[in-house]
């Protein structure tokens, strides 16, 4: 069974450091434009939430998805000083539900699949809420997730639709894949 990452140590994933090695903007502004409707599998404090907003703007939208509704908590207090608090809605996930909302363009799962009980619901669900075309980009910590396990999720997102495509992007740390709704 996948252990979810305890909400105390989401405090230490969001520092100076990570911004040099794993910079949400840069990562996001490849998939990311105004108006579009995304979701943040995952979501822990915000890390990718917030930019996501301010990228997605004031037509767009992001909903911040968690299991633990302290992070949650954290996401919406932050949201609130960045100035995107009316972008993003947080849904407080369980174990068999992620409670996507319909028509999404763009999901991040970032570090967080390795963590779920189910890759096939998650990669279903996933499926099911996206547009024709909306993309879901998967990336995984190389020092958690091994390639051949990593080909594992790949694979089964495939069994559930989704067709991975060339992502010239490469994130520091991270196994990765750009997936798509065809």
């Amino acid at each position: 069974m996948p252990k979810v990452c305890p909400g105390w140590l989401t405090y230490t994933f969001d520092n100076p450091l990570r911004k040099w090695i794993q910079d949400p903007h840069k990562i996001l502004s490849l998939h990311v434009r105004e108006g579009m409707r995304t979701a943040d599998i995952g979501c822990g404090m915000g890390y990718f939430s917030i930019p996501m907003a301010k990228l997605a703007g004031d037509s767009g939208y992001v909903q911040a998805i968690d299991i633990q509704s302290q992070r949650l908590k954290r996401v919406t207090k932050r949201a609130g000083k960045s100035g995107v608090a009316d972008r993003i809605e947080t849904t407080l996930a369980d174990d068999i539900s992620l409670k996507l909302n319909p028509s999404m363009d763009f999901i991040l799962a970032f570090a967080v699949i390795h963590e779920v009980p189910s890759v096939e619901s998650v990669f279903t669900q996933a499926f099911e809420s996206l547009k024709p075309g909306g993309r879901v980009l998967v990336a995984e910590p190389t020092h958690h997730v091994k390639e051949t396990a990593f080909k594992k999720e790949i694979a089964t997102a495939e069994k559930c639709g989704f067709t991975p495509v060339p992502d010239p992007q490469q994130i520091r740390m991270s196994r990765v894949v750009l997936l798509e709704k065809p």
